[in-house]
């Protein structure tokens, strides 16, 4: 059986949210590849300035051609 690992060592970093000024909107998106499934997920959070859930979004589409526009459909 094949191990499914990654052969790069990984780093574990410490992420907080900062909230965008007062009277602003803050928006957050990630992609990720599932390229056995021809796949990728995109997720989309906007919070307020006290870090209130306005809009998030989580969306399965089939695989473009680059992680790139990954990217650019997570941010259209």
């Amino acid at each position: 059986m094949r191990s499914t690992h990654s052969a790069i060592p990984q780093t574990a970093r410490s992420v907080r949210w900062r909230p965008p000024l007062e009277d602003f909107l803050k928006v957050n998106f990630d992609g990720a590849v599932f390229a056995a499934n021809n796949i990728v997920g995109l997720g989309i959070i906007i919070r307020n300035d006290s870090g209130l859930v306005m809009v998030s979004l989580s969306q399965q589409i089939p695989l473009p051609t680059s992680v790139e526009m990954v990217e650019v459909m997570a941010a259209r």
